[in-house]
């Protein structure tokens, strides 16, 4: 009696309805097939996989074919990639020496018994010709390889915890020459005692302007009373002439 679930819905086969799909998305990589991305302006059907001997093959893919396995818990799915793969031996594929570049001909194919390939195993590569207008490598064209969009090229500084520890030294120096507050208070107070001791001379004018107005005001306070008093004696005077 099988108990795990997966193992006994691989042991029944795969489901006789199959799924398939113009486009998948699986790896990082928008998938299409030939038929579906032949006439768009990139190109998103090149495909590549990885031998566990290092080998590459190329190809494109001529369908994407989801397979159900139904289990008592769930059903498990898996996606198959049906291809047209080139030829990898050295008449069909050709790796430049310096550079590394794949060229393959696009003219050999490889073994049609051998199609699939699972999605988890594929890669994207795109296929660019040669822009010579001469037949000579007119049946071949380079290789590029896609980038994964969950892969991204960050720079490594290996320098870095270098000037990390720099920074905490300094910062820690740095720290050891701020003054005590005691300092700064003692600093103000002796800022304050030599503005007492020797004022300004925007000080010294301003005393003088206010001597000035005070005795401006009394000035005009005596000359007030003066005024008073002799219209006072006037008035008498006319008084007493008037009784005569």
């Amino acid at each position: 009696m099988i108990d795990d679930d997966l193992i006994r819905s691989l042991t029944t086969g795969p489901s006789s309805v199959v799924t398939k799909w113009n486009r998948y998305s699986i790896n990082g990589f928008n998938f299409h097939t030939k038929e579906y991305g032949n006439d768009k302006c990139s190109m998103n059907y090149g495909i590549y996989i990885k031998s566990t001997e290092g080998s590459e093959f190329y190809g494109v893919i001529d369908d994407i074919i989801e397979l159900s396995y139904f289990g008592r818990k769930r059903t498990y799915k898996t996606i198959l990639f049906k291809c047209t793969w080139y030829d990898n031996s050295p008449k069909g594929m050709q790796v430049h020496k310096e550079y590394k570049i794949v060229e393959i001909n696009r003219k050999g194919k490889y073994s049609k018994e051998e199609s699939f390939a699972l999605g988890h195993q594929a890669y994207q590569a795109y296929y660019a010709p040669y822009p010579s207008t001469t037949n000579e490598r007119g049946n071949w064209e380079v290789v590029f390889k896609t980038k994964s969009r969950t892969d991204f090229d960050a720079p490594v500084d290996e320098t870095n915890d270098v000037f990390q520890e720099d920074a905490i030294s300094n910062s820690k120096s740095a720290l050891s020459t701020i003054p005590e507050f005691d300092d700064i208070v003692d600093d103000h107070d002796m800022i304050n005692d030599d503005d007492e001791e020797e004022p300004n001379e925007e000080g010294e004018q301003e005393e003088e302007n206010e001597e000035e107005e005070e005795l401006f005001e009394s000035s005009e306070e005596e000359e007030e009373e003066e005024m008073f008093e002799s219209s006072e004696e006037e008035d008498e005077k006319g008084e007493s002439d008037d009784d005569n």
